[in-house]
């Protein structure tokens, strides 16, 4: 790495890197986890590391769902009387 440059620096610098700031990056991937994508979909699709992304992901205000959460298609069933 160049002396005074930042790591961050280099992957916006890299070709497939869609936003050239950290407050357009962060907002993108905030929109994506709200809209159930998980923090690993995130990572491959992005080329962006697991901590990396929760970092950001936490920098953005975002309330981390737990594991293994799944968004369900349909609405839970009430219980019988």
């Amino acid at each position: 790495m160049t002396a005074g440059r930042h790591a961050y620096d280099l992957i916006v610098d890299a070709p497939y890197w869609p936003h050239p700031n950290r407050a357009a990056l962060i907002a993108d991937l905030v929109q994506l986890y709200e809209s159930g994508e998980t923090v690993r979909g995130i990572t491959e699709s992005r080329r962006i590391s697991y901590g990396s992304v929760r970092n950001l992901l936490a920098e953005g205000g975002v309330q981390m769902r737990s594991r293994g959460y799944r968004r369900s298609s349909t609405p839970p069933t009430p219980p019988s009387p």
